[in-house]
């Protein structure tokens, strides 16, 4: 995604809800993409899954950019 910002796990929860991923990928080598859109604006969440415990970081578009 280009020209985001990365936000809370609770701002990026309290906007997508249950909403299923419009697109799930593997982007290789244990990272994990989930992409949502809610509203005309695009969310991600990045699944990092090299470390002992999955690190999962959270991004919105940055409407300014």
């Amino acid at each position: 995604m280009q020209h985001t910002i990365e936000v809370t796990q609770e701002a990026f929860e309290s906007i997508v809800g249950d909403t299923t991923p419009l697109v799930s990928m593997s982007a290789g080598s244990g990272v994990e993409r989930l992409e949502y859109t809610i509203k005309g604006v695009r969310l991600e969440a990045v699944i990092n899954y090299h470390s002992s415990r999955p690190i999962t970081q959270y991004y919105i578009q940055d409407i300014n950019a």
